[in-house]
């Protein structure tokens, strides 16, 4: 794993992590997956048991520390989804290499994963215990404001991420735990609703696990190889 730090366009830095395929075909750049991490807590770490996974497969990752997170300069509060999809798009920019196969998403970064995979043309989508927001929440600050309009009941129902999914013809794969207190299930069918167009879907429900799906997952290995069969079974297409 290699640690890198980018200086974004307004000086404040991004800690960013990459990790090489092993056994890479010749001079031929390796496939590549990009991690977004959720909201809170959460930093770009918790998936490196997946990046160690895709890279004993010949696939490359790369992950990054939102503003305000880990080892990233800058707070939560007064971020937004726009400036962490800015953010996903400069460090993929300047970190990625090889053709891009897989995109994924955890809580918060599933909204962005959406959108980014969309826009990014990937071919495999991956999220786990994804959230969608509605569209006002795109551009509102972190703060009372955004919390106020995403506990609105039914508030993610009309979603950017949802509608960027309609047009996907990618494969998609969802994993969350049959345990997960944060998620409305309405988001699943919600998802499996507008991936109509996706050439392959599938929902994996986890028993025993609850929305903290990465951490329970390195403790876990029953959790880990379900994970494990998912992806291996996403990207096969």
């Amino acid at each position: 794993m290699k640690r890198h730090t980018l200086q974004k366009p307004d000086g404040s830095k991004l800690a960013a992590f990459s990790f090489d395929a092993k056994d890479p075909g010749g001079n031929v750049p390796s496939p590549s997956a990009f991690f977004i991490h959720g909201a809170g807590k959460s930093h770009a770490r918790r998936t490196d048991y997946l990046s160690e996974w895709l890279a004993g497969r010949g696939i490359a990752s790369t992950s990054f520390d939102q503003e305000g997170h880990g080892e990233s300069e800058g707070a939560l509060e007064g971020s937004s989804l726009a400036r962490r999809a800015a953010e996903a798009d400069f460090v993929h920019q300047t970190l990625s290499k090889g053709p891009l196969a897989l995109v994924a998403g955890s809580s918060m970064g599933g909204h962005l994963a959406i959108r980014k995979g969309v826009f990014w043309q990937s071919p495999a989508i991956a999220l786990f215990c994804p959230a969608v927001y509605g569209h006002r929440a795109w551009d509102l600050a972190f703060g009372a404001a955004f919390r106020d309009f995403i506990r609105k009941p039914g508030s993610f129902r009309q979603s950017d991420a949802l509608e960027a999914l309609s047009g996907y013809q990618g494969r998609m794969a969802v994993f969350i735990g049959a345990d997960d207190e944060v998620i409305p299930s309405e988001v699943l069918d919600l998802l499996a609703e507008h991936a109509k167009s996706a050439s392959f879907f599938v929902c994996h429900r986890i028993p025993g696990c609850t929305h903290l799906i990465h951490r329970t997952a390195a403790e876990d290995p029953r959790v880990r190889n379900v994970i494990f069969d998912g992806l291996e079974e996403l990207l096969a297409g």
